[in-house]
């Protein structure tokens, strides 16, 4: 990146099976990898699969100044999302925890037997503008549990100029308009 290059470290990445995921902004990228697992840690995932179902994988991350840690997939999915301001963020969809760099930040209202889905999950800028979108009542949930019920449709973060915006359909009678509002 920027001309520099950063060697693999062959004991976490193998070059691979990685993917690179990038910020809205298309400023801040980071190359995300399945940590190398043992013959002993494949056995003992494959135990917990089948008998609990869950699995957590785990994914080494590496920044492009050479930075680098390790993040916890609780849903086996890979679904990663990365800030503007460069950080990774991701949920476990059964208990609606949202995770920062692997830090607990906060955690979505989930009903009792239900799970969320992480591709409702909307990132703004930075991990202040979380919001999970419930599509039944047109709403959106913030981390801090502030409920707004808007009757909105197919909300998506997008980015324009450096500045990120909630955007969003909204069916009034007859009409259709399109909202946003920077986010």
């Amino acid at each position: 990146t920027n001309g520099k290059k950063t060697v693999l470290d062959k004991d976490k990445y193998s070059g691979v099976n990685g993917q690179i995921i990038r910020s809205p902004d298309q400023t801040k990228f980071v190359y995300i990898e399945q940590k190398k697992m043992t013959e002993k840690e494949y056995e003992e995932m494959s135990k917990i699969a089948g008998s609990t179902g869950q699995v957590k994988i785990l994914f080494n991350v590496l920044r492009n100044d050479g930075s680098g840690f390790a993040i916890t997939d609780y849903n086996s999915s890979g679904k990663f999302k990365l800030t503007n301001s460069g950080v990774l963020i991701n949920m476990d969809e059964s208990t609606g925890e949202v995770f920062a760099d692997n830090k607990l930040i906060g955690k979505f209202p989930v009903s009792s037997g239900g799970s969320l889905n992480s591709n409702a999950m909307l990132i703004g800028s930075d991990i202040s503008r979380i919001a999970y979108y419930n599509g039944d009542e047109g709403g959106l949930t913030y981390l801090d549990g502030t409920v707004k019920k808007m009757d909105i449709m197919f909300p998506k973060v997008v980015s324009e100029n450096g500045k990120s915006y909630l955007s969003w359909f909204r069916k009034c009678g007859n009409d259709i308009y399109i909202a946003r509002f920077v986010y």
